[in-house]
C-alpha cells in the first residue's frame, strides 16, 4: 500500500511541475520608435499590456504586430525620414 502511495505522490508532483512550468501568465510589450533625419531625431514609446493571460509565443506574436503599426504609422506621417523601432517583450 506504501508502493501505491509513493507512485500517486510521485505523478502528483511531476503532474504539478508540469503544470506550473507551462502556465500561462499576463505580458507587457514596450516600443521604441525614433524617426530621424538630417541631424534632427525625435521618439515615442507606446506600451502595451495585455490583459488576456497568454503563452509567451502568443505575446510575442502580438508584440512584433504592436512593432508593425508603430513603424508603418511613423513611417507614413514622416515620409523621407529614417523610421527605426524596436520593442521589449516584458
Amino acid at each position: 500500500m506504501k508502493t501505491n502511495f509513493k507512485a500517486v505522490l510521485l505523478i502528483v508532483a511531476v503532474t504539478l511541475v508540469t503544470g506550473l512550468s507551462s502556465c500561462k501568465k499576463s505580458y507587457s510589450c514596450s516600443c521604441k520608435t525614433t524617426v530621424s533625419l538630417s541631424g534632427f531625431s525625435s521618439s515615442s514609446e507606446v506600451k502595451e499590456s495585455y490583459s488576456v493571460k497568454m503563452k509567451e509565443k502568443q505575446a510575442k506574436a502580438a508584440c512584433d504586430n504592436t512593432k508593425a503599426i508603430a513603424e508603418k504609422q511613423a513611417k507614413d506621417l514622416n515620409q523621407g525620414y529614417t523610421v527605426s523601432t524596436s520593442c521589449e517583450l516584458k
